[in-house]
């Protein structure tokens, strides 16, 4: 089929170029009246050439827009790809600068691991990690956020996962210090990621954007370690006490790892 097609296309263009020749060689015997004539037979011939031409170029601009447009947005989810690899890597390089500094600190040892899942227990907030026995984690380890914030602790562990209880969850509580005063109190889970802290004297002064750490009254809880910060402050004239609230610092609803302290 294309052989044919070629061969039709190579007869018309030599029919073409017969024309122009008889035109050209008519001119040349028949003098000015054939030239004019010849002249306006090859416009006639050369004009659609012609029209052909600029179609083709017009054609030919949306035609390199498209490719330029498929090209630009090739490029653009690149970007987009280098940029969350990016991302993946700077908290990946966070977590591991966190792991290092609490390793040297506390001097214990630091696992890394990934949130595999979730799930509640009435009020209790449980977070899966895929670290477990084999991987050194015991029951009792405390888990912070690649930023070093207190989390939870490890409530079970099997040969290659493990359970970590949010020290938001309700039935937790810790000895804390609320800074910079140094006021010791008892710090409880309230969910979400908010704690009630008790105990504090009326007359004591805790404001608001005060942070709150472990204190150094907990048996399994390093002390020292971020919990959050003071977003509210009640005063009640006829109590003893102080309400405050505590909300975390770590960004609970976008973790994907955490960091393990080894204490057993």
């Amino acid at each position: 089929m294309q052989a044919r097609r070629r061969f039709w296309f190579k007869v018309i263009v030599g029919v073409i170029l017969v024309g122009i020749l008889v035109f050209l060689v008519a001119a040349e015997r028949f003098g000015s009246r054939s030239r004019s004539a010849s002249a306006t037979a090859l416009n006639i011939l050369f004009k659609p050439l012609g029209r052909l031409a600029a179609i083709s170029r017009t054609l030919k601009h949306p035609i390199q827009a498209i490719a330029e447009n498929e090209e630009l947005h090739f490029q653009l989810e690149n970007i987009s790809l280098d940029r969350v690899e990016f991302e993946r890597l700077k908290t990946e390089n966070a977590a591991l600068r966190t792991a290092l500094g609490l390793k040297e600190a506390l001097r214990r040892p630091v696992i890394a691991a990934e949130i595999s899942g979730e799930f509640n227990e009435g009020r209790d907030e449980y977070w899966l990690i895929d670290r477990g026995a084999r991987d050194g984690v015991s029951e009792g380890d405390v888990v912070v956020s690649p930023n070093g914030v207190l989390i939870g602790t490890i409530r079970t562990v099997a040969e290659t996962v493990a359970t970590l209880r949010l020290l938001s969850s309700s039935s937790e509580s810790i000895a804390v210090i609320i800074m910079p005063s140094g006021i010791s109190a008892i710090l409880r889970g309230d969910n979400n990621g908010e704690y009630v802290v008790s105990l504090v004297p009326e007359k004591s002064a805790v404001n608001v954007g005060d942070i709150v750490e472990s204190g150094g009254k907990n048996e399994s809880v390093p002390s020292g370690l971020p919990i959050g910060s003071v977003v509210n402050v009640e005063h009640r004239a006829a109590e003893a006490f102080q309400d405050i609230r505590v909300k975390t610092t770590a960004p609970l609803g976008s973790l994907d790892r955490v960091l393990v302290i080894r204490l057993h």
